[in-house]
């Protein structure tokens, strides 16, 4: 099982490695294109697990949607300060977030949700709906199968980092169960993919249900 503080400490020591990796994503900014011509007028939307502020914090700006963006890493966030305003800046854990019930319209998970402990995973989706309006969207990054794993030099840091996936079926059935309609599932390959599917992580749109 992952060890989230082991992914909090990883993410802190690599920090820079990461974001110096970490290209910029026409598939990603055309999805969240595509979301924010979902959202209301004066839309609030999360980015948990926001790392730098790529490319969620950042193209949603370009929107002109307001953004909170959420990290456990205390260096991610220092490296996110360099692009936005410290006021939009908040440290947090997505299995208990800090934020009011119906707080926002949409929640964005790029990249993240793949560090939690599978035995969390539908804690944090109802942590998700938990904060989203009754016609909240959630769009994030889950993986093609169902896999963990470690590796003890990621990015050719001398750093540690771990995951903990599940795959897509799976993903969704967990959606449906907490109460959210999935919407639609689009699978590319990821800036740092090395040719196998276990390095292809889907992105899927779900919709709290109506009730």
């Amino acid at each position: 099982m992952t060890d989230r503080n082991a992914v909090r400490r990883g993410y802190d020591a690599l920090a820079e490695d990461y974001q110096r990796a970490r290209g910029e994503s026409e598939h990603d900014e055309r999805r969240l294109d595509s979301l924010a011509e979902r959202l209301p007028t004066d839309a609030r939307v999360l980015d948990a697990g926001c790392g730098d502020g790529r490319p969620v914090s950042t193209r949603l700006g370009e929107h002109d949607v307001d953004v909170v963006s959420l990290d456990f890493s205390r260096s991610q966030l220092s490296l996110a300060s360099e692009h936005l305003s410290t006021e939009s800046l908040a440290q947090g854990d997505m299995t208990s977030l800090p934020f009011d019930a119906d707080s926002f319209d949409a929640v964005c998970a790029f990249g993240s949700f793949i560090h939690i402990p599978k035995s969390e995973h539908e804690a944090v989706l109802r942590e998700f709906e938990r904060v989203l309006e009754p016609d909240g969207w959630l769009l994030f990054t889950t993986g093609c199968s169902n896999w963990e794993g470690r590796n003890p030099d990621w990015l050719e840091s001398g750093v540690a980092m771990e995951w903990d996936i599940l795959g897509v079926d799976e993903t969704h059935d967990l959606l449906e169960g907490v109460g959210f309609a999935v919407e639609e599932t689009w699978v590319f390959a990821d800036e740092l993919d090395d040719g196998n599917d276990d390095s292809k992580f889907p992105l899927v749109l779900a919709q709290v249900a109506q009730t």
